[in-house]
């Protein structure tokens, strides 16, 4: 049995890029045998390791290599056919993944089941690899999105000159116009302008289109366009002003999840420190709590003024405009007991945690987005002895290789 993958995905033929002149330009045939972090399994090709999107681990697969990285120590490449499929395998549901289509979803030819223990083994791998530390996973997925669709909140569509609204193809500039995209809430996918469903060429002149669908209603906001309005969110019965292409989580259910962990994580806390605190949330929801202060840190000129609008009836919170680095370093004040941080991407990294370390913290409660971040964080946490005490994830991006996991760590 052959199973294909077609690289055409609508009407117009999607133009592939063609590799670098050093990479093989015919298709190659791999065996797959592992997981990888990134939304790729592993393959080797001549003993060079090649990460294969489009497959599943114990899958014979016809690849196109794609590009390269490391300095050539490593391949990038797409599974175009597949000569023997595994037991996991499904058919993406939307005509638009694939080879040559959209590169934001990796995991929709993946069993919904299988989608969270590959994250769990990821972010249990990531931890032992970085970190030094070896233990199970936990991982839970959110209602609202039973099928794995339908649950993304915010979606920032590309422009192509004739003015379709699409995605871009992964790892390229290329796009591909859609008329939908499946993973995000029926309210976007039904977003029309002038009567026009997004896949018309009614967005000319515009680069971006950056469709929120929020507690207040659908916004639709062209770039380059007015500063983007402020929406509306509702979190631990709240709303929660933020601004139209400010950081919210895009899982309708994500914020109620995230701050139920974290408020177990701390409920013993005295003195408080959020880092990285964005428009407030989590020094929102900790105010509830028996904590007496809490300072909640943010670098961003605009969410740090939100942070203290939404944050102005709790009277034990002071939000500081600051880069979290230059705060951890000369900070003034009660020293915290316990700090909460959520740090970009590529983690707090040790010009943050090591001053951390010098005060009287005795918990840290990490939220990473991106588990290698998370896995080299631990290592630095450990060497200074401190102990990874617990660690579960979250499927906030169903169909995608990406998940939240909450780490607590103790002196």
């Amino acid at each position: 049995m052959v199973a294909r993958i077609p690289l055409i995905t609508q009407g117009a033929v999607i133009a592939e890029p063609r590799p670098p002149a050093e990479l093989p330009d015919q298709l190659v045939q791999l065996q797959v045998t592992a997981v990888a972090n990134g939304g790729a399994c592993v393959a080797r090709l001549d003993g060079r390791v090649v990460f294969v999107r489009h497959s599943l681990p114990g899958e014979s697969v016809l690849a196109r290599i794609t590009g390269s990285g490391g300095g050539g120590r490593f391949w990038f490449a797409d599974a175009v056919e597949i000569l023997q499929p595994a037991a996991k395998r499904v058919t993406p549901p939307c005509r638009f993944a694939g080879p040559g289509g959209c590169g934001g979803c990796d995991y929709q030819h993946v069993e919904l089941s299988e989608q969270l223990r590959w994250k769990s083994l990821i972010v249990a791998e990531q931890l032992e690899r970085l970190g030094g530390v070896t233990m199970d996973v936990p991982i839970s997925s959110l209602p609202g999105a039973e099928d794995g669709l339908g649950w993304r909140t915010r979606v920032r569509y590309a422009v192509d000159d004739g003015g379709h609204a699409g995605l871009r193809q992964y790892r390229s500039d290329a796009i591909v116009p859609l008329d939908r995209c499946l993973i995000a809430v029926p309210q976007i996918q039904a977003a029309v302008s002038e009567g026009e469903p997004l896949l018309a060429s009614n967005w000319q002149g515009s680069k971006a289109l950056a469709v929120v669908s929020a507690a207040g209603g659908v916004q639709v906001l062209p770039e380059p366009g007015p500063r983007p309005a402020e929406v509306t969110e509702r979190a631990v019965g709240r709303d929660w002003a933020v601004a139209g292409d400010g950081f919210w989580q895009v899982h309708p259910a994500a914020a109620d999840a995230l701050c139920e962990q974290v408020l177990t994580a701390c409920e013993d806390a005295e003195v408080l420190w959020d880092l990285y605190c964005g428009v407030g949330l989590f020094a929102g929801a900790l105010s509830q709590q028996r904590a007496r202060s809490i300072v909640a840190v943010e670098g961003d000129r605009r969410a740090a003024a939100l942070a203290r609008r939404n944050l102005s009836d709790f009277s034990k919170v002071r939000v500081v405009r600051r880069d979290v680095r230059a705060w951890v370093t000369s900070a003034s004040g009660p020293k915290p007991d316990t700090v909460v941080l959520d740090p970009p991407r590529k983690g707090a990294g040790a010009a943050v945690l090591q001053p951390l370390l010098t005060t009287a913290v005795r918990r840290l409660v990490y939220i990473a987005c991106e588990p290698s971040a998370l896995g080299r964080d631990t290592g630095l946490l450990r060497e200074q002895g401190w102990t990874l005490s617990e660690v579960s994830a979250l499927d906030l991006f169903p169909m995608t290789h990406h998940v939240e996991t909450i780490a607590v760590f103790d002196r």
